[in-house]
């Protein structure tokens, strides 16, 4: 008999810690709530309130986690680095645009693009020492507008004399033959009509601001298509790769290359699109 009674009085102290632990956590944690439901002084419809709170809470922190653990599941990534080395270097292009359709660009309106233009011929003309191709313009002060049968007809608003002769050379250097540019408005014209045909695009006088420009196109057919260079480091060059030109006539680009040759070429590039090398030239030492 003292042995059962010893058992059962080790079975009641052992139970006696368990029985602190669940009432220091229900009492001392965030799950307050369990307290108000088992106190025997409550109400039975507190008790159901607290329950009812209990289990709600519950749910929502089970619901909340579950959903965001299968989010992360479901989405899985994967990512690979992978290094791929290159002996050049093409750099973006880079575009500078004024959006407002109504003021054009602000570039044209500034004259910037005189500056350019003005600069890049001055590059390639004392660069280029073998098989010069100089394009110029002559004024026909007999004609005053484009005759309709003229197979080419392009206009650009708001631009300047210097930009119209770009134009017809660089951007339309197969079908531009001459143009029309009108002073009081700014406005250039390109065409393929030369000014040859005698027909009605011809009078005895015009108004001062329409003046036509009929294209002379030099020996070689073409022009340099490559005019700027500048060192980096020795070894290493920066170049124009394509000079600017309009989107839209809102915008010029540009685009440059690093090459990792000391020694690079200048083509001349004919209107039948052959290109013939005609000059090298050092990197090193070539300002741009």
């Amino acid at each position: 008999m003292e042995s059962v009674s010893g058992l059962e009085r080790s079975s009641s102290t052992l139970s006696e810690p368990s029985r602190s632990t669940w009432k220091e956590f229900s009492q001392e944690t965030t799950w307050h709530g369990i307290k108000q439901i088992t106190q025997e002084d409550s109400t039975i419809g507190r008790k159901i309130a607290w329950a009812v709170v209990v289990l709600t809470a519950l749910t929502a922190f089970s619901y909340a986690v579950s959903t965001k653990v299968q989010e992360y599941l479901e989405h899985n990534s994967q990512i690979e680095v992978k290094s791929n080395y290159k002996t050049e270097l093409p750099f973006p292009r880079v575009t500078v645009c004024n959006l407002n359709p109504y003021k054009m660009s602000a570039l044209q309106i500034n004259g910037l693009y005189d500056v350019v233009t003005l600069a890049y011929e001055s590059l390639r003309y004392s660069k280029a020492t073998e098989a010069r191709c100089v394009e110029s313009f002559t004024l026909r002060a007999d004609i005053c507008v484009i005759p309709d049968e003229a197979a080419f007809r392009a206009e650009y608003d708001e631009t300047t004399m210097q930009v119209c002769k770009h134009l017809c050379t660089k951007l339309e250097g197969h079908r531009c033959s001459g143009f029309l540019y009108d002073s009081n408005i700014r406005c250039c014209t390109l065409t393929s009509f030369s000014g040859d045909l005698k027909d009605s695009a011809q009078a005895s006088s015009c108004d001062p601001s329409r003046k036509f420009y009929r294209r002379k196109r030099c020996a070689g057919g073409g022009h340099f298509a490559y005019l700027m260079e500048s060192d980096i480091r020795p070894g290493y060059c920066a170049r124009l790769e394509t000079e600017f030109f309009d989107v839209a006539r809102t915008c010029i680009m540009f685009a440059y290359r690093i090459f990792g040759d000391a020694e690079l070429n200048i083509h001349v590039r004919h209107e039948e699109l052959i290109d013939t090398k005609v000059k090298k030239s050092l990197c090193v030492g070539v300002k741009a």
